[in-house]
Parts: structure tokens; C-alpha cells; sequence
């Protein structure tokens, strides 16, 4: 266990962690002090991972980010490229082609890209 000081705050650290902080805090200096400042506002409880990663990083590639719903045509570059990978990954796992149906990962789908177009498993 170590302990590493942050702005006159004291956050514990376990295991491989102490390397993220550590990297988190050098590196990536204003997003830590945000971190720190959301924890320290939250009391004693932890700032919750996905909480901090929503306000963190603004400008992603969600459609909210963008300012678009617009969806990919079918003969977009970028749709092609996704469309091959999935496709590739599918394949090369010996996944079966009702995946791309599959709910959960037709959500994996649009948080990756919501531009995306998930292709259909054809009968």
C-alpha cells in the first residue's frame, strides 16, 4: 500500500493503481486536479469512475459531443472501416453472425461511434 499527497490530501493507493495515479497525476496534471477537487467536494466517498470520465473529457466522439445525429451512409469510408472490423472480429472469434442482433452489443455499437450504422445478420 502507498500513500500518495495531492494538493494537501492524502488518497490511498492499492496494487498496479499506484502507477495510473502516479502517470494520471504527472501526465495528466488538470484532469487529475479536476479528480481530486470532484472527490474532495464529494466528502469522504469516492468520485464514482464513470461520473468523472462524463465531465473529464468533453469533445469525444459521441453525436452529443459533435453537435450531430447525422448517421454514416452505407459507402462512408468510416462506416466500411467499423463494418470490417466487426466483421473480422465475428469471424476470427468463431462468434455466431446473431450477434450483430444482440441488444448489448448493438449498445457497445453506439457508445463506440453513435454515427455508426450496425449492419443486420441476413437469413
Amino acid at each position: 500500500m502507498q500513500m500518495l499527497q495531492t494538493d494537501g490530501t492524502q488518497t490511498v493507493f492499492k496494487g498496479t493503481t499506484s502507477n495510473f495515479a502516479r502517470h494520471f497525476q504527472r501526465v495528466h496534471k488538470a484532469k487529475w486536479n479536476d479528480y481530486v477537487r470532484g472527490k474532495a467536494a464529494a466528502g469522504d466517498s469516492q468520485q464514482s469512475l464513470a461520473v468523472f470520465l462524463q465531465t473529464a473529457a468533453p469533445g469525444g466522439n459521441s453525436a452529443e459531443a459533435t453537435g450531430t445525429n447525422t448517421r454514416y451512409r452505407p459507402t462512408n469510408p468510416r462506416q466500411k472501416q467499423i463494418t470490417g472490423a466487426v466483421t473480422r472480429f465475428i469471424v476470427g472469434c468463431s462468434m455466431p453472425l446473431s450477434l450483430v442482433e444482440n441488444a448489448d452489443f448493438r449498445n457497445l455499437l453506439e457508445i463506440l461511434e453513435p454515427r455508426y450504422q450496425p449492419m443486420a445478420a441476413q437469413r
